[in-house]
């Protein structure tokens, strides 16, 4: 189909998209939407290109029955129980009442999902107009076409290593069966982002120069967006970052990010995955993670990533970067150069 060009279609168009091509939502299908009043337009969109294919949609608005966010520790019953009974639900509400490591009305809604055959969910949070209409505007075909082509190679990699001309120098060795956790809007297991695009696994060692000259994850995305005019430099030993290493000319930047990897835990700066996106749909930082971390390329997250409950350590923090126009061997095989796949 051919790309729109004003804004409301666009926006139509990455309804389109996720109803569509990404859950694939069909005839008499029950689908359950949530949004909140920031995110009323996204709704809107989404049910109305739902309501093309299937009659029986639920619109629920979360400040209809929550007044307060302070009091969004619980998900109302009334929207657990239509989406134990859907079987296609999407949570496209702002970021105010997310929170990814306690009780939450997003957490809730996750164990509400029933557990059945064909069931998928959609997290949406912090969803905006601009990742509607950018983001969910991209060929998720070819995403998916990439995506299973790169987890071939990397399902029993045992290295990968990741340069720039910058001076990245990375190697990440893994398991002989490392758990990757690979989403493409395929929906394996039931749940995935939206937009979608990334695999990741945790490492068994890495080490060399990390120059972050993407994003850094967390709070300092939606801060300092893209940082390729003050990237951040890094030495990796050991699987953490080496303290006094770090360099960057925005001292304040430089401050921050040392004192989020360091002061939480003891396990804070430790790289907890290396993720890879594979959405070639997008093309520049937007400061808004759930974009941002399906874009193009190498990607480190440091702390504990939610995706891998590791046994031997964990951590209060989840902090992804990505490294601009990346070249990726994996196992020796270019896979990727300067941040064009070749696969």
């Amino acid at each position: 189909m051919k790309m729109p060009k004003q804004t409301n279609e666009l926006m139509m168009y990455g309804a389109k998209n996720a109803i569509e091509d990404c859950l694939k939502v069909k005839e008499g299908e029950d689908l359950v939407i949530i949004a909140d009043k920031e995110t009323l337009g996204i709704g809107d969109a989404l049910r109305d290109a739902a309501e093309k294919i299937t009659r029986t949609v639920g619109y629920y608005v979360l400040e209809d029955f929550v007044k307060n966010t302070k009091d969004a520790t619980k998900c109302p019953e009334a929207i657990l129980d239509a989406v134990k009974k859907a079987d296609v639900s999407i949570y496209c509400a702002s970021m105010k009442w997310y929170k990814w490591n306690s009780s939450s009305i997003v957490n809730d809604i996750l164990r509400a999902i029933p557990d059945k055959k064909g069931v998928r969910h959609a997290r949406m949070p912090g969803i905006t107009k601009e990742i509607m209409e950018t983001g969910m505007c991209a060929d998720y075909s070819e995403v998916r076409r990439l995506s299973k082509k790169l987890y071939s190679l990397v399902k029993n990699a045992t290295e990968i290593i990741t340069t720039t001309e910058k001076g990245t120098y990375l190697t990440a060795k893994f398991d002989l069966k490392p758990n990757w956790h690979f989403s493409d809007s395929s929906f394996r297991n039931k749940v995935e982002n939206l937009p979608t695009g990334d695999m990741s696994a945790p490492v068994k060692h890495i080490k060399g120069k990390l120059v972050i000259d993407g994003y850094i994850g967390a709070h300092l995305n939606n801060k300092y967006g893209e940082i390729e005019r003050t990237p951040i430099e890094i030495e990796i030993k050991g699987n953490k970052v080496v303290e006094n290493s770090i360099k960057c000319d925005n001292k304040s930047l430089r401050k921050e990010f040392h004192d989020y990897i360091f002061r939480p835990d003891k396990n804070s700066s430790r790289i907890g995955a290396f993720m890879i996106g594979t959405n070639m749909g997008l093309e520049k930082v937007v400061g808004n993670l759930l974009q941002d971390e399906k874009l193009p390329g190498a990607h480190v997250l440091f702390g504990s990533p939610s995706y891998f409950p590791l046994n031997k350590w964990s951590s209060k923090v989840i902090c992804d970067c990505w490294i601009k126009n990346t070249t990726l061997l994996i196992d020796g095989k270019k896979v990727m150069a300067k941040g064009v796949f070749l696969i």
